[in-house]
């Protein structure tokens, strides 16, 4: 219970025409005692709510797991409302595949598989990475990496030739551009075409970084990539 003191002097007239002798501290007799319930579990309780749950983005971080990660890969996320999750994965030497010689190979690794269940992608992949690789021979080497629902397995120099090795993003002719293959990262702009996009019960669920090149040489460890990828995601 709180306690409120006035100072009787206060409703009198003061000789100096103050509202308040603030030059004396009030002897008892001038003092009125007013018990006031309530006032102080009020506030505190305001005040330590308001603060603990707050969030400048709305955000509350949770710990588990959303979907399945692929080797390499490691998932932090963060739930926006009840149904809704911002998943960061976060890319550790994720080796995309090796490069048997000279000429044009697409390759890739899974990043992410997402649970059953329908889903909504609100947005397309935020994602950079950076690529290296142990032999050398491709060192200056320059083409595509793009985040997709397939994997990249082939010939190609370009992962334009089928839209689900990068659906999720664009730039650089639907994938990003990669400049070297010794860490300079290449950021992925999502892909708006694909907001919003429904993934029933009959659609794929795997999600994979993908690479594509016209190689300079043979690469016998495999071109591995480290960086993030962003997923957001409604469940329905």
């Amino acid at each position: 219970m709180a306690k409120l003191y006035i100072d009787k002097r206060v409703l009198k007239t003061p000789s100096n025409g103050n509202v308040l002798n603030l030059e004396n501290y009030p002897s008892a007799s001038d003092v009125i005692v007013a018990n006031i319930e309530g006032s102080v579990t009020g506030n505190v309780t305001g005040n330590i709510t308001g603060n603990v749950t707050g969030n400048l983005d709305g955000a509350v971080a949770t710990t588990g797991s959303f979907g399945t990660v692929g080797t390499g890969v490691t998932e932090s996320i963060a739930q926006l409302a009840s149904n809704r999750y911002i998943i960061t994965l976060t890319l550790t030497d994720v080796n995309t595949g090796t490069i048997a010689g000279a000429g044009n190979e697409d390759q890739g690794a899974l990043l992410y598989t997402l649970p059953a269940g329908k889903m909504k992608l609100n947005i397309g992949s935020i994602a950079s990475a950076g690529l290296t690789n142990t032999d050398g021979n491709v060192d200056a080497d320059n083409g595509q990496i793009g985040v997709g629902s397939t994997l990249a397995a082939g010939t190609d120099g370009t992962l334009n030739v089928a839209t689900e090795y990068n659906y999720l993003n664009t730039g650089g002719g639907a994938a990003g551009i990669f400049s070297n293959v010794t860490g300079t990262a290449a950021d992925l702009e999502p892909n708006l075409a694909n907001n919003g996009i429904l993934i029933d019960a009959a659609a794929v669920r795997t999600v994979y970084l993908n690479v594509a090149a016209t190689w300079s040489g043979a690469e016998s460890v495999g071109v591995v990539a480290n960086g993030t990828v962003v997923l957001d995601i409604t469940t329905l």
